[in-house]
């Protein structure tokens, strides 16, 4: 047991100057996942922020997260009662409890954000293989060209310039791209599973 400032105990909830591992450690977790709060409470309350919420209704919806423990969610409504109690909470109870700081932003805003530059980061993948895929098209029919001369041992490519003139001659500009969709879409493939 940790001994703690008089001042503390009334969100503790007891009258002994002690708070216990459990308390202290749903405490801290609460205080870490303030912005799952907050999303867990416009999930109730959508655009509004003035809707209250009582503690049956938010541990249903945190249940759906599970990220948050009922210890937490209890703790959360102690705090909230300390300012006004009403058993009830709203989106000033939260910003009271654990107010954004300067340069961080909500949920949903942060939220679309890491969605955007996922998609930016996706398109910037995808130029820059289109990119060097005649390169690697040139260096895989390197590697697997067959001899096909008249002459046992003679190879259709000299080297990789001879390689990229005859690909161009022969196949034309978009020859250089044979297969690339098949490759953009193995390496979307694979990103997703990752």
């Amino acid at each position: 047991m940790v001994p703690v400032p008089p001042d503390l105990l009334a969100a503790g909830g007891t009258t002994s100057h002690q708070v216990s591992f459990s308390y202290f450690n749903g405490f801290n977790s609460l205080l870490n996942n303030m912005e799952l709060i907050r999303k867990i409470y416009s999930t109730l309350a959508g655009n509004r922020k003035d809707v209250e919420v009582t503690k049956e209704e938010f541990v249903l919806a945190a249940q759906k997260f599970g990220q948050v423990t009922p210890m937490e969610v209890d703790i959360l409504f102690q705090l909230a009662d300390l300012y006004e109690p009403r058993g009830r909470m709203t989106l000033a109870d939260i910003e009271r409890i654990a107010p954004l700081e300067e340069g961080t932003l909500p949920y949903n805003l942060a939220e679309a954000q890491r969605q955007d530059s996922q998609a930016i980061s996706q398109a910037s993948v995808s130029v820059g293989a289109t990119a060097v895929y005649p390169i690697d098209l040139v260096k895989t029919r390197m590697q697997n060209q067959r001899s096909t001369g008249s002459f046992v041992g003679e190879l259709m490519y000299k080297n990789s310039f001879d390689c990229f003139k005859k690909v161009l001659r022969y196949e034309g500009f978009f020859g250089l791209y044979r297969g690339v969709l098949k490759s953009e879409i193995s390496d979307s493939l694979v990103e997703l599973n990752f």
